[in-house]
């Protein structure tokens, strides 16, 4: 196991859903993420005025993240951790786990607050795909 699949090993919250019926499991759905294709991160920075204009915005409270096992790898959840360890902040984090038309699992991690700007939303969305954050509040 690695560091990024121990870390959320201690997931809070975990829900299923298939269809309309909703239903806890237990939070081995990571094991999966070990059978998909890879995925490579980018480490590309925003310049630094990006920095400043989000310095003026209000930032998101919470955003929820989808993970889609078709398209994610064994290094997704890994260089995930990576990214949120980078940008701790105050921000809640939902994971939506999903396998398009089977199954979503919605995670919410503990510790894993983060600080939601573009730079990271980007960053984000290279690892698990465009329009894979969405802002809650």
């Amino acid at each position: 196991m690695t560091a990024g699949r121990a870390a959320l090993a201690g997931i809070k919250n975990c829900r299923c859903s298939a269809g309309h019926d909703e239903f806890s499991v237990g939070c081995g759905i990571f094991a999966a993420l070990g059978r998909c294709s890879a995925i490579a991160l980018h480490h590309g920075y925003a310049a630094a005025t990006h920095r400043a204009a989000d310095l003026l915005r209000a930032l998101p409270r919470a955003i929820r993240v989808r993970i889609p096992l078709e398209s994610s790898g064994e290094t997704t959840i890994d260089n995930l951790h990576s990214l949120f360890l980078e940008r701790k902040g105050e921000a809640k984090v939902l994971f939506d786990v999903e396998r398009q038309g089977d199954f979503m699992v919605v995670m919410e991690a503990e510790g894993y607050n983060v600080i939601p700007d573009r730079n990271f939303i980007a960053r984000v969305e290279q690892l698990c795909g465009r329009g894979s954050v969405r802002i809650i509040s």
